[in-house]
């Protein structure tokens, strides 16, 4: 199955997401907003990220842009 990075400030709707992935029998890594999204692309591949688009610390296109440039497959 896929590894998935899910990245939301919301709590509870990273969870609920984490969870019906996890019972889909993916591997899924957390992030709370931009910053630790960034952290987790550096250290680890994914083969899919799912990503709120307004966030306090930035927004889902700053991921985007981080992952086609350092990613672009």
């Amino acid at each position: 199955m896929a590894r998935i990075l899910v990245i939301d400030d919301e709590p509870n709707m990273r969870r609920i997401l984490t969870l019906i992935l996890e019972e889909s029998g993916h591997t899924v890594a957390e992030a709370a907003g931009v910053t630790s999204a960034l952290t987790e692309l550096r250290s680890n591949q994914f083969d899919l990220v799912i990503c709120d688009k307004k966030m306090p610390d930035g927004d889902g296109f700053d991921v985007l842009r981080y992952c086609r440039e350092n990613e672009p497959s």
